[in-house]
């Protein structure tokens, strides 16, 4: 229990000092900062992103995922490796409210028993690679921390060829910026 508390008071604290250096009539975009975030989107994966604010307008960065699945029914689970850099362009603000347009590739890799031969248990390793388009709004309450919602409105997924198109894959975060 004294971890706990320890380590909430720090994160209380470092949060506190992280707002308290904002200028309340400044533009609360990081610039040329490092972040560090979580996500979660439609498919209950939640994973780690790395930020970096080339400037207020374009952030380049990378998704990080580790998922394990037990499968259900007639579906094999598995363990989903899941890496995804990406590039984000923020239209024109809206108060602390920014639009946004990302682009990025997708690489997962997934780790399935294979039951073909019930005398013998083997596994396959399935990748996945796919190009998409995310459009969504990013929230700056303060420059250190920003809050973002999307959908993804497109995707071509390389393996088949298939290509998704509209507003689907809804994605939450937030990002800690330092």
């Amino acid at each position: 229990m004294k971890i706990f508390i320890t380590t909430f008071a720090l994160f209380l604290f470092l949060i506190n000092s992280g707002f308290s250096q904002d200028d309340p009539g400044a533009l609360k975009v990081p610039n040329q900062d490092f972040g560090l975030g979580i996500q979660k989107n439609e498919h209950n994966d939640i994973g780690f992103v790395l930020t970096y604010a080339f400037t207020p307008s374009i952030h380049i960065g990378t998704q990080l995922g580790l998922v394990y699945d037990t499968g259900y029914e007639n579906y094999d689970g598995g363990l989903n490796f899941n890496f995804s850099p990406f590039v984000k362009y923020f239209l024109e603000n809206e108060g602390n409210l920014r639009p946004f347009v990302m682009g990025g590739f997708n690489i997962t890799s997934t780790s399935k028993a294979d039951f073909d031969n019930p005398l013998q248990a083997k596994t396959r390793t399935v990748n996945r690679e796919q190009f998409y388009v995310t459009v969504g709004g990013n929230w700056f309450p303060y420059k250190s921390i920003g809050v973002y919602g999307g959908f993804k409105f497109f995707e071509f997924n390389t393996d088949n060829s298939r290509i998704y198109a509209g507003f689907g894959s809804p994605t939450i975060g937030i990002d800690w910026w330092f």
